[in-house]
């Protein structure tokens, strides 16, 4: 897979915001530009990811799906 080796080609267009998603498994990686450095976003402890840009809790459900939280709202994909 080559979604990390476009880190620098993002950065330099500053793009804030980088998700990786595995089709298969949905496990997700999101990542923050912070400078020209792009920085993962851990998960808590309840395996939630909040992408921020976006303002999104983002997890990984039985499935396997990922589900896309918002302040009113979620969907399972």
């Amino acid at each position: 897979d080559e979604a990390r080796e476009k880190f620098p080609f993002y950065a330099s267009r500053r793009i804030p915001e980088y998700w990786i998603v595995d089709p298969e498994t949905r496990e997700i990686e999101v990542y923050i530009l912070r400078g020209d450095i792009y920085f993962a976003v851990a998960a808590n402890r309840d395996g939630v990811i909040y992408a921020p840009r976006l303002q999104l809790e983002l997890k990984v459900v039985d499935g396997p799906k990922l589900r896309i939280a918002w302040a009113d709202g979620s969907a399972d994909i």
